[in-house]
């Protein structure tokens, strides 16, 4: 052992001997579930006063208030606080089989903030009070996992993470969504939603997602509508299972750096089969701000994991979704393995239903629908949500959709894959496409031809076929986005660049303004 190692040991010794556990227990459930028990009062009712505020009661804190300030001040951030919604003048609902919709914030201010969200005309008050009265209506169960633990969250180095965190409040949400189903035994699951995003439609079920799948799996989720990932972790569906809870205890020993999602795919990646990517180094995967390739490696190994663990679904993605997601990352269809049902940014079409796309679906950009039962407003998604997101902006909106259809769109994105792919040129675990463009055109298989044919429906009829020959060697990738798909035009990325690295939100000029 040389001197640099000491200190890493150190910290192990510390982490065995503080926990009672061994090294090996560090990222269990069961030290998950201690450190609920240890930080979390459940014993906390959350209500809407006629004042359009929130009122929290939570006796063991002698907390009867609506002042974000006392709440913040009485957890003195040593505890969380995990709210159960009541509806005013009534108790809670049961949770008993059903699915709890879940939200977390580190203050009542947080949750409750009247102004816009960035490109957005929605605020954190109006996202919060969809969810419970999506609650009162479907008569769901509504947590809020409430509270901070700043100089816990900011000391924090596990074994996997010795870099640390970058932010206090990361991953918070995880052990509250933990402290549900550890306090709630009887749920049959939950679905996570960030306090930026509200519920659009309230007539969807948890269940109509559920059922998609026979084999019951542990986690749903999605991808961005922009910039491809394995998971987004702003809307996340858990079922009560073994399987969940190791997903979400190991997504807690994980939580690294600024952002929360690459702990997440790596929590998902080792619950799979083998615990880890076929044909990977895992290690390597998880180095800082080099969370890019797993999305590559699983879009190119997913079958592999499927057969050699004899698992059936009809979510195979394989055909033409296959090639475009292997090509881009995104995703065409549904796509299945054990324990992990991964959705498109799109609307399913399944036993002759058209179910509404979980998040992050661009119709209402390309389509004029909304069809999405979840307005996520992260990175300028709150533009697709419904024309009732639109401000100022839209003149500007309609004069693109007039001189930009859908045609044209459907044209670049197949365009691109015909001329450059979308792998960064030298980089090619690195994906640069648009995923809201990507998914526009209709694909088709010709395996034996070694091409796929791009149809854009919306155009012309002897507009609408693009060859693509998948296997020619002019299709080297591009160092950025081309600015030209379609001769004559200009290529239109609205609300954004899709080469923002991850976290960033770009896409407005030198001196525009955000609005």
């Amino acid at each position: 052992m040389t001197f640099a190692e000491l200190p890493f040991l150190v910290f192990l010794l510390c982490c065995t001997f503080a926990s009672g556990q061994s090294t090996d227990d560090w990222r269990s459930v069961a030290a998950a579930q201690s450190f609920i028990h240890d930080r979390f009062d459940n014993n906390c009712i959350i209500t809407v006063k006629a004042s359009k505020n929130i009122h929290v009661y939570a006796p063991g804190q002698q907390l009867d208030t609506s002042d974000s300030a006392a709440i913040v001040q009485r957890l003195h951030n040593t505890t969380l606080l995990l709210c159960k919604y009541a509806a005013a003048g009534s108790t809670p609902v049961s949770t008993a089989g059903r699915y709890a919709v879940v939200t977390a914030g580190n203050t009542i201010d947080y949750l409750t903030r009247k102004d816009v969200i960035l490109y957005s005309s929605l605020s954190k008050w109006e996202a919060l009070r969809t969810k419970f009265e999506y609650g009162d209506k479907q008569q769901l169960p509504v947590f809020v996992s409430l509270g901070s633990l700043d100089t816990l969250q900011l000391k924090h180095k596990s074994p996997a993470c010795p870099w640390g965190l970058k932010t206090k409040h990361n991953s918070l949400k995880v052990i509250g969504l933990l402290a549900v189903f550890t306090f709630n035994r009887d749920l049959a699951g939950l679905i996570y939603i960030d306090g930026d995003a509200s519920i659009l439609d309230y007539n969807v079920l948890p269940t109509d997602y559920t059922a998609l799948s026979q084999a019951s799996p542990d986690v749903i989720a999605t991808s961005n509508w922009r910039t491809p990932v394995l998971a987004n972790g702003g809307v996340l569906m858990f079922r009560n299972s073994p399987g969940s809870h190791r997903v979400l205890a190991l997504w807690w020993a994980y939580r690294c750096l600024r952002h929360d999602q690459p702990g997440l795919w790596r929590a998902l990646i080792e619950q799979m089969p083998g615990g880890k990517l076929p044909g990977t180094n895992h290690q390597d995967l998880w180095l800082p701000y080099h969370s890019q390739p797993v999305l590559h490696h699983f879009a190119h190994t997913h079958d592999l994991i499927r057969r050699e663990s004899g698992f059936q679904t009809p979510w195979k993605c394989d055909g033409a979704c296959g090639w475009v997601y292997r090509e881009t990352g995104c995703l065409k269809e549904p796509l299945e393995i054990p324990g992990l049902l991964l959705l498109p940014p799109l609307p399913v079409d399944a036993n002759g239903h058209r179910l509404a796309a979980l998040q992050h679906y661009s119709g209402y950009l390309y389509r004029n629908e909304s069809a999405q039962w979840i307005c996520h407003t992260d990175n300028q998604g709150g533009k697709l949500c419904s024309p009732k997101t639109l401000n100022e902006e839209r003149n500007r909106l309609q004069m693109l959709k007039s001189s930009f259809r859908l045609c044209d769109h459907c044209k670049i994105a197949a365009n691109i894959l015909r001329k450059y792919s979308c792998k960064k040129r030298g980089f090619n675990t690195t994906y640069l496409c648009n995923c809201e463009q990507v998914l526009l055109p209709e694909y088709e298989m010709h395996e034996a031809e070694s091409k796929v044919i791009a149809w854009c429906r919306a155009c012309p009829a002897d507009e609408q076929k693009i060859i693509i020959r998948y296997n020619s060697t002019r299709r080297t990738g591009f160092k950025k986005i081309p600015t030209t798909g379609v001769k004559g035009k200009k290529q239109a990325v609205l609300f954004g660049s899709s080469q923002a690295g991850y976290g960033k939100r770009s896409g407005l000029k030198s001196g525009q303004k955000h609005h």
